[in-house]
This record gives structure tokens, sequence and C-alpha cells, in this order.
């Protein structure tokens, strides 16, 4: 028990929801301090039942390799990730712990099918949480009772400096069940292909049944196919998000709908904006699109009126692909001083490529960002310049790009 507690009190360990991986608070500050004993106290007070989160890089002085899935699984094995090697088993596979090399590793989404990277800027979730599945994160090696963090494998580096990405099929893809359906897809796009795939074929108004024999149809083709559980666990996932999509129409009588409780909706903006919520500020170039959203943030930031609707505090990120960091500087300092923003609640990001949220390296690469700030509001500007649509104007183009979001959105709660 005391090499537990001595080996906590050396590693970053945030607060996470109870069986979830949401940070329950903002953690960008325990990225380069520990916790002291008096604040995680306050953690088990403030949030019983919650889950656990290691912050990894740096601070904890060591990485995490995520074997995710059967794919993951098999790859540990292939690669023969054993031995005195601290293991943290997961709900669908395991986190492996690697000493920290003394320079930065970024966290990293599909290095290979089934794997992830957890360094700087990440965090697991660890013992003893409880993952959305109801099972229990479970130490299968204890940090505590290894000497030394074994090194990184030498077969990871070369991942680390590759700049794969892994491209959604589009939401506009057709099913033509009537003449066959789509193409294959080849490992590490199985998925999100198959996830489509399935979307597509409950739209089309298809029983479970109906779309899980069609999808083992269109397994065969997939280079190589997904293993039988995998694709039903594919299949339940779209069919249970269908369904919260589209519940069941109640009819309710009439006394008593006018006597029902009815909760006010969230709002971050009241009443205009629900929390959360997709918005688009649209408009032609040069009316001043950017400035508007800037405002927002500002507002959003210190929880003061926008245009006099009144607003609730979030930590805001302001993603710009578009425009010069010195303009975005100048327009913030103009629009902070005088909104009375709290700039210290508001984090800036320019990639300096193109961040394709078109892509599950993009995506991930935005969950990571809105994970690290516990971001409640996120600003992209401009919409356009992080997706590659052939016309602004075509609305299934638009909505699939939206879908995205979504998804996204109801990950990490983000507005």
């Amino acid at each position: 028990m005391g090499g537990a507690i001595a080996w906590a009190d050396s590693v970053s360990i945030i607060p996470v929801e109870g069986r979830g991986k949401k940070p329950l608070i903002p953690w960008a500050e325990f990225q380069s301090r520990i916790a002291t004993g008096e604040e995680r106290e306050e953690w088990h007070r403030r949030f019983p039942g919650c889950n656990w989160g290691l912050v990894t890089g740096k601070i904890s002085g060591l990485v995490a390799l995520d074997f995710d899935g059967e794919e993951g699984l098999a790859l540990r094995k292939e690669k023969n990730v054993y031995g005195p090697i601290p293991t943290n088993l997961t709900g669908r596979g395991c986190h492996c712990l690697f000493r920290y090399p003394g320079r930065e590793i970024r966290n990293g989404a599909n290095l290979l099918p089934g794997l992830d990277i957890r360094g700087d800027g990440g965090y697991i979730v660890i013992p003893p949480s409880i993952h959305p599945s109801g099972k229990k994160y479970e130490w299968q090696i204890p940090p505590w009772m290894v000497d030394e963090l074994p090194k990184l494998p030498e077969w990871v580096w070369p991942l680390l400096k590759r700049n794969d990405t892994v491209v959604v099929p589009p939401a506009s893809a057709k099913v033509p069940v009537a003449d066959g359906l789509p193409p294959g897809a080849d490992r590490g796009a199985r998925n999100a292909t198959a996830a489509r795939v399935a979307g597509s074929l409950y739209k089309k108004g298809l029983s479970e049944g109906a779309v899980l024999t069609l999808m083992h149809q269109w397994n065969k083709k997939n280079r190589p196919p997904l293993s039988d559980d995998e694709l039903i666990r594919v299949v339940q996932s779209i069919a249970k998000a269908e369904n919260r999509q589209h519940p069941p129409t109640q009819v309710v009588r009439g006394e008593d709908f006018l006597s029902e409780d009815i909760a006010e909706p969230k709002t971050l903006v009241y009443p205009v904006i629900l929390d959360p919520a997709r918005v688009i500020i649209a408009g032609f170039a040069g009316v001043g699109k950017s400035s508007l959203a800037m405002n927002l943030a500002a507002a959003v930031s210190a929880g003061r009126e926008f245009l006099g609707w009144t607003t609730a505090q979030k930590t805001v990120l302001y993603v710009d692909g578009e425009n010069p960091r010195i303009l975005v500087q100048k327009r913030a300092k103009v629009i902070f001083d005088a909104i009375g923003g709290d700039i210290r609640n508001v984090h800036f990001a320019f990639p300096e490529k193109k961040l394709d949220l078109g892509s599950v390296s993009g995506l991930s690469q935005l969950e990571s960002m809105i994970g690290t700030i516990g971001a409640g509001l996120v600003v992209l500007d401009s919409f356009l310049n992080f997706y590659s649509l052939k016309s602004e104007n075509d609305s299934v183009e638009v909505r699939g790009a939206l879908d995205h979001l979504t998804a996204l959105m109801r990950a990490t709660e983000w507005v």
C-alpha cells in the first residue's frame, strides 16, 4: 500500500467524470505541476465516485502506449510488449507505461491500427476507475512494483516521425443497396468506414437485423475483414446512436402535458444558444464574422453579457486556421479590453499545417486540445479552413462535416 501511495504522490493525477474520460477540472496547470495532497482531498469530496486520470509526459516522467481493441492486443502480441512493463488493463485493451525519454513526445493517434500514444499534453484513465462498459480498470503490473520504467521500444520511434492520417469516408457517400454494397477498406480505416456504412443503412429505415446481414456481406470486402465481434460492436454502437437521435415518439395526454415538470434547457448564451450546440456564423467576406466570434469568446470567458444576452462562463479554445497571429492578437487585445473578458480563460491555437477535421487524425488532435484545457466553447475560424469541401454550398457535404463535429461535441461536451 505504501508503494502505491508514494507512486501516486510522484505523478500528476486529475479527476475525470465517472464511467467516462472527460476531466472534471481545468487541468492545463497539472501538466506542469503535481496537485497537492489538499487539492486531491478536495477532489475526493467534490467528485465522489469519479474516475482518475494520470497525466502523461514530462510532469509524470512517463508515456503510455495505448493498445486498443482486438487490433491493438494483436499488435502487442506481435511486438512482444510484455515483461516488467507497468500495464493498465482497460475496458478494450491496455496501457503500457514507459520512461519519458527526455524530449517532447506528443500525443498520437493510429500510429498503427489499434495503437495510440499519450505523452505531453495527454492523460490516461487509471484504476480504480470504471470503464463506460462497466468493466474496472485494473493494474496487470502496477508501476510501483518495477524498479525502473522501461525505455520506449525502438520500433515506436519511426512511427512518431510519420504524419499519416486516416481519412473518414464522406458522409455524402451513397450506399447503393440494390446495386451492391460500397467497396471495403484497408486496415486502419475499416472501423470508421463500417460506422459510416451502417449509419447510411439505418437512415434507409432498415432494422438492426437487416443492417447486420448487409454489414456481414460488406465486411468480406475489407482487407482483411473485421472480426465478427468487432463488426457487431460497430453496428450496435451505431444503432444506439441512431436511437438517441431518433427516439420513439411518445403520445402524452393533454392534462398530463400541462402538469409535466419540464426542466429548462442548459444554455451557453441565454436563450439563443443551447449547451451543447453547433453554431455557424455566416456572412459575406469582411462583414465582421471573426470579430463577432471573438466577442463571443470574450463574453463567455468571463460569463459577461453577449449582445445583451446572459452567458455561462466557460473555458474557450479559439482555433484560427485563416488569420495571421498578429491580426488575431491585435483583435483580441481590443475586444477583451473593451468587453472585460478573462483572457486567462482563453486558449489560442494556430495549426502549422491544415487541421483536417474530415480525418481521424484531425479530430483526434482537436479532441486532445479540448481535453487538455477542458474547453466548453470551441471557435473554429474559419469553418472551411478545417475541411476539404468541394463546395461550401453543397448541403450534403456541409452536413457531413457537421456530423463529424456533432460526434466530437457529444464525446467532449463542447459547444
